[in-house]
Parts: C-alpha cells; sequence; structure tokens
C-alpha cells in the first residue's frame, strides 16, 4: 500500500510542476489558503486545459503522457505545433477526467491503514528532513519549498476531512510540522504556510471536536520553537490568526493549558510593533465580554494585559488602555465572590480572593511605571479596584495584610522616590499625592473592619509614619497641603466612630496627636471641637 501511493503522488507532483491539476486540487474550494496567501513561483504555462468533444480523446495519450512525465522542466519553451497543441488539450482533459482530487476528498473511506499510508507518502514526498537525521544549521529545510508546500496543503486537507480519525493522523501530522518548524533556520514560504495553517487547522477542528481542544491547542507551543528570525518574521500573522481563532471558537477554550497557550502568543505579540495591535485587539475581545471570562483564563489574561503596558508599543495610548482593561477584570471577581457567598462556596471564595489579590500587586506594580501618565493611571486603577472590593467580603485580617504588604511599601518606595528625585520615576511627587488620596479613601471605607483588629494601633502608627515622611520629602506646596486635610478627615472619622478619644485604649488618643502634630502644626485635638461648632456665617 505505502509504495502504491507512492507511485501514485510521484505522478501527481510531475504534474503539479507542470501545472496539468485541476484547480480543485491545487486550490479546492473553501480551502485553508486563499489565492494571495499562495505565493508559490510560477510554472510555465506551456498546456492550456480546453474542452474537447472528440471521441477519441485517449489517441496517442500513451505517447504525449510518457513524455510529459519524463521532462523535470521546460527550458525557453517553443510555441507547440498544431498537432502537439491538441495532444496536450486532450492530456489536460483526461487529467481532469481522473478526478485526482477525490484522493483527497474521499479520503474518509479509506481503511485505516490505507489512510496512514496515504499521509506518510505526502509527508516523505514534501522531502523535509526528519528532525532526528538533520544535518548542520546551514542545511536547507528542503531542495523543493513548492513541492513541500503543495504536500503539506493536501495533508492539511486530509486531516480536516478525516477529523473523526484526527488521533489516527495527528501524531504523524504533528511530526511533519515539528520538522518544518525546527529546520526553518530563516523566514521561508514553507514555514510560513506551515505556521498559518496550524493554527488554522485549530480554527476549524475546536467547533467540531471539543473533547481534543487541549490537544490542538497545545500544539500551538510549537510555534515557540520557533527561530528568533523566523518568529520576528511571522509574529503579525500569528497574531493575526490568534485573532481570527478566537473570533470563531472563543467558546470552546476552556482549560487553563488552553489560555495559557493563546494568551502567552498574545503576549509575545505584545513586543512587537506589528503584531501589538492584533494582539491587543484579541484581548479586548477576550475580556470585553464577561461571558468569555472563567477563572480558567483569569490569571493569563491578567498577565497578558500587564505585558501590554510593560510591552509599550502602541504608546502611552495603548498601555493606559491595557491598564484600564487589567482593572477592568475586577468585575469578575465581585460577580464570582457573590455566586460563591449565594452557593456557600468557601473554597471557591478563596480562589477569588487569591486572584485578587495578585490583581491588586499588578497594579501595585505599574504605580511605579517610568511613564508618568501610565503610573498616575495605575494608581487611579488600583484606587477604583481597592474600593470595589466589599462584595468579595474580605476578612480584617486580610485587609490589615493589603495595607501592610502592598499598600504602605507603595507609598514609602514613591516617597523614596521623590526624595531622591529618583530619574527613572519622574514627576514622582504628583503620584505620591494620589497615592495619599487613595490610602485616606481605603483606609476609611475599611476602618471598622479594621478597628476590630489588636494589631489595629500598629497599623494607624503605620500609616501617620509614612503621611510624615510623604510631608518631610515634599518639593511642593500640593503635597504639603494636601496631606493635612486628607489626615483631618481620618480624624473626624475616627472621633466620630469612638476611636479616638481620650479614653481610648492602647494610647492611642496621645500617640495620635503627637504624630499629627510632626505632620501639621493645625492638627490638634481642638480641631474635633471645631468641626462640632455650628457655623455663624
Amino acid at each position: 500500500v505505502r509504495g502504491g501511493w507512492r507511485n501514485i503522488l510521484d505522478c501527481i507532483l510531475r504534474l503539479h510542476k507542470l501545472g496539468l491539476l485541476p484547480k480543485k486540487v491545487t486550490d479546492p474550494e473553501g480551502g485553508i489558503m486563499s489565492d494571495a496567501e499562495r505565493a508559490a513561483p510560477a510554472r510555465p504555462a506551456r498546456l492550456e486545459k480546453k474542452n474537447s468533444s472528440s471521441s477519441s480523446i485517449f489517441r496517442g495519450l500513451q505517447h504525449s503522457m510518457s513524455q510529459l512525465l519524463s521532462l523535470d522542466s521546460y527550458d525557453n519553451p517553443t510555441s507547440p505545433s498544431e498537432g502537439e497543441a491538441e495532444a496536450e488539450a486532450r492530456t489536460a482533459r483526461c487529467i481532469e477526467l481522473c478526478q485526482i482530487e477525490d484522493i483527497v476528498l474521499d479520503s474518509k473511506f479509506l481503511e485505516a491503514e490505507s489512510l496512514v499510508h496515504l499521509v506518510r507518502a505526502l509527508i516523505w514526498a514534501a522531502g523535509v528532513p526528519s528532525t532526528a537525521v538533520k544535518g548542520s544549521k546551514d542545511t536547507p529545510l528542503t531542495e523543493d519549498e513548492d513541492t513541500a508546500m503543495f504536500c503539506l496543503e493536501q495533508v492539511v486537507w486530509i486531516t480536516l476531512g478525516n477529523r473523526d480519525r484526527f488521533l489516527l493522523l495527528w501524531p504523524l501530522v504533528f511530526e511533519h510540522y515539528s520538522d518544518i518548524v525546527h529546520g526553518a533556520k530563516t523566514p521561508g514560504p514553507l514555514v510560513e504556510r506551515a505556521v498559518i495553517t496550524l493554527v488554522r487547522i485549530c480554527q476549524r477542528l475546536l467547533p467540531y471536536k471539543e473533547e481534543l481542544a487541549d490537544s490542538l491547542l497545545q500544539s500551538l507551543q510549537l510555534l515557540f520553537k520557533l527561530q528568533e528570525q523566523v518568529a520576528e518574521s511571522l509574529l503579525e500573522q500569528i497574531c493575526r490568526e490568534v485573532l481570527c481563532l478566537l473570533k470563531g471558537s472563543i467558546g470552546y477554550i476552556k482549560s487553563p493549558s488552553g489560555w495559557k497557550t493563546v494568551c502567552q502568543l498574545l503576549r509575545v505579540g505584545a513586543c512587537h510593533m506589528d503584531a501589538s495591535p492584533l494582539a491587543f485587539e484579541a484581548l479586548v475581545l477576550v475580556t470585553s465580554d464577561a461571558t468569555n471570562m472563567s477563572r480558567a483564563n483569569f490569571v493569563p489574561c491578567m498577565e497578558t494585559a500587564l505585558g501590554f503596558v510593560e510591552g509599550r508599543n502602541g504608546g502611552v495610548a495603548q498601555s493606559t488602555r491595557a491598564v484600564d482593561l487589567l482593572a477592568g477584570l475586577y468585575a469578575n471577581l465581585g460577580a464570582w465572590a457573590e455566586q460563591s457567598l449565594a452557593q456557600e462556596s468557601p473554597e471557591a471564595l478563596n480562589e477569588i480572593k487569591g486572584l485578587w489579590t495578585r490583581l491588586v500587586e499588578h497594579l501595585t506594580k505599574l504605580a511605579k511605571e517610568p511613564r508618568p501618565e501610565v503610573r498616575n493611571h495605575a494608581v487611579v486603577a488600583l484606587q477604583r479596584v481597592l474600593l470595589a472590593a466589599e462584595t468579595i467580603n474580605f476578612s480584617p485580617e486580610q485587609w490589615l495584610l493589603t495595607f501592610e504588604t502592598l499598600l504602605l511599601p507603595l507609598i514609602n518606595d514613591l516617597a523614596q522616590a521623590v526624595h531622591d528625585r529618583n530619574s527613572e520615576i519622574p514627576d514622582a511627587e504628583r503620584t505620591l499625592r494620589l497615592l495619599v488620596a487613595m490610602l485616606s479613601k481605603a483606609f476609611l471605607q475599611y476602618l471598622p473592619k479594621l478597628c476590630q483588629l489588636p494589631k489595629f494601633v500598629v497599623l494607624w502608627h503605620g500609616i501617620l509614619s509614612n503621611l510624615e515622611r510623604c510631608v518631610k520629602c515634599s518639593r511642593g506646596e500640593d503635597l504639603t497641603e494636601a496631606i493635612p486635610e486628607s489626615l483631618k478627615n481620618i480624624l473626624l472619622v475616627m472621633a466620630k466612630l469612638g476611636i479616638l478619644t481620650p479614653d481610648a485604649a492602647d494610647g492611642i488618643w496621645e500617640s495620635t496627636w503627637k504624630r499629627a502634630a510632626a505632620i501639621s502644626p493645625g492638627l490638634v485635638p481642638e480641631v474635633l471641637t471645631l468641626a462640632d461648632t455650628p457655623s455663624t456665617a
């Protein structure tokens, strides 16, 4: 069987080189590659397919075919005589009547063994050496890329046409893709076609083979094996194909591993000037619809959004959009938390809390970004996420941890940058002012919970110390005026809640006013009385 297929393919490939194959073979209807994408070298068009009503179309055909199939090339072809033209037209008609396309189209009717041998024969005919037997780095991928591309496309169509026997064929097919990818040392038509068709196989099969989704998406990991030069030249096309994949099959990607692969490709695209807009469009497509989001893709999407901020392609505008996208992921956490509470699922709620913490960590990191516009945007986004977290139902201890490990260290770092006039964080004082406002609002919102903690006084003293440091490092009036006003509001609320009173435990009354006076001489206990005094104006 194997030898038989090789003999048949040898004839078909000779016809292919002569440009005699019908369009049904070289460009099947609904083909996986468009005409524009088939950049195959031009072949001499000596023969033209002509309709013939002659009842003797096979007369002289044996002689003509033997001549045609023995030719390796046409050098300066001359115009055929009338007799030769008639014979060639009959040859073309005969080839068309052979219905060569049925080998691929009807491959679904082949026995399993015969089908495997057909695919093996096509891979053999492609002439791509196995990875295991490759020579030096200078060894060409194949001596005949045109033939290799033709064989690859037939393999793709056979695979798609036999999707019910995908597991039978895919190990062979994937090994062929692997040989092409590993063998491509420089950009070229064959590796380009391999990359495009590999993603398109996923596009076509995901809706029909949901149980194979992980295997299909795992195959895209092969794209990370491309040589750097090859990957650079193909990344824009890869991201375009991934965008098409998501538009058509996003609902069939459900596992963490599948989403990790997809988002890894998008994140690589974030660092490429031409690929970045397509990759970002794909990420927006995923995250803009809550029905697309799940706990399986939350972390990959979050890390990919961070990659777009840090990648800097698209400038400040795209980076700030990526910050908004990152912060907007919180809406999913809030909805999932409400569901978990309703279902009394503490395990799920704890997972959501962990995701929220990672999101805040990322935004905290971006709050030290070198670009002022992006950094300030991240602070505003961080404030939004902090203040919207009521629905997640954090415990007082968890809020204490957030303040002590994330928010206060962040303010301390920015205060240090202001003090040192750190050139890596320009215009840090503006950011510090936004951070102080954020800290004040978050502290007041969660004060009823925080004040229940035995360590509340420690946290409160830490906040006062940070505010004092911010005032001392300030070089402008904005910050020195804003901090006392924010602290005054906090003191008024604490007094109203009965937290800041002369008889409060742990000496909080005395220590508070001592530290407050160091921040601003006007912050004395009398401000509480003045606030309660009715205006006579």
